[in-house]
């Protein structure tokens, strides 16, 4: 049940990214304010690794500040999914971060 998977129509800004190898794809929504991130969601299609970190990352960034959410670094990103990612899945779990730096 991941949470924030939805299309933001408000978003002030959005990312995609894709990895050619397994075929995930997701967008980064995110609506900011005065240099808070007010909303954050995720859209798209992956494996159960990708969408789990979209989800716990956009649960990570809601709220934060826009400088704060641009020192997130992808080691954190991983280790919000508590589980250990092989060296051939790190892409997978760093799908959605890789689509919010580019944002930021």
């Amino acid at each position: 049940n991941p949470r924030h998977k939805r299309k933001m129509e408000t978003a002030s800004v959005s990312a995609r990214e894709i990895n050619p190898s397994c075929g995930d794809d997701v967008t980064v929504f995110v609506q900011h304010e005065n240099g808070v991130v007010q909303d954050i969601s995720f859209d798209g299609h992956g494996c159960a690794i990708s969408t789990a970190a979209a989800s716990l990352l956009c649960e990570a960034v809601q709220g934060r500040t826009l400088i704060e959410a641009e020192q997130f670094s992808q080691m954190q990103a991983i280790e919000l999914l508590s589980i250990p990612i092989s060296h051939n899945r790190i892409r997978c779990a760093t799908l959605a971060f890789r689509a919010l730096k580019k944002i930021l």
